[in-house]
């Protein structure tokens, strides 16, 4: 495990926020950036807070590099939040929750902030699975499933994507075509947090589900993404 890594698991287990998943292929790469901030490449923490577009436009356009990013960032005295990227294989994954702002309840938020992380590994297992199957048992698979899901903004966007957009227009159509409804805030107390992960995971169940049915037993080759 690396310095990174260590210390990361170290800063996010010891406040009670459980530990931000790291495929082992990518764990030797992780570095701290900043306080709060860690990642196996470049990239810019506040940004992620506000769940810039940027890194969702860059695994639509292209294959790009896998990589895995976790901060706590924010401003103000109540916006702060755990954001979390993982680009792996056929998945690219953004999601976000609040934690850490001065009148957020600690306790409520920091069990979201571990679900978040929980069911974001589940998905990366789900997608090494699915990466890690033959092609010829996959026949004509989609590219890459991108997900995006911020329960502090209460957005959230879920879909196969089998060629990149465009232009701005097509990716603009894309989101508003994979957008996963939320209640209104306040609606239901019982909502899913994170209707984005949910579908994610039905999503890749289904492929692997197909993939197992189809598959001759005599791998031609790992299929990728892109």
């Amino acid at each position: 495990m690396s310095d990174g890594a260590a210390e990361m698991m170290r800063v996010f287990e010891q406040t009670g926020l459980g530990v931000p998943p790291v495929p082992d292929e990518l764990r030797g790469d992780v570095r701290q950036l900043r306080p709060w901030a860690f990642a196996t490449r470049g990239i810019d923490p506040m940004a992620m807070y506000m769940f810039d577009r940027h890194p969702v436009d860059e695994a639509l356009a292209g294959p790009g590099e896998d990589y895995m990013a976790v901060c706590h960032a924010g401003h103000g005295a109540n916006s702060y939040a755990v954001t979390y990227h993982l680009v792996f294989g056929p998945l690219a994954l953004f999601a976000q929750t609040g934690w850490g702002g001065a009148y957020m309840d600690s306790v409520r938020t920091a069990v979201q902030v571990r679900e978040q992380f929980r069911r974001c590994a589940e998905l990366a297992e789900r997608a090494e699975r699915l990466r890690d199957l033959p092609r010829a048992a996959l026949g004509r698979a989609p590219r890459r499933l991108i997900v995006a899901d911020s329960a502090l903004r209460r957005t959230a966007h879920c879909g196969w994507l089998d060629e990149a957009p465009g232009d701005q227009v097509a990716a603009q159509e894309w989101f508003r075509a994979n957008r996963c409804p939320r209640p209104a805030r306040g609606e239901d107390d019982g909502e899913d947090p994170f209707p984005g992960l949910t579908e994610a995971a039905r999503l890749l169940d289904a492929a692997l589900a197909t993939g197992h049915r189809s598959g001759s037993g005599d791998p031609a080759g790992r299929a990728t993404a892109l």
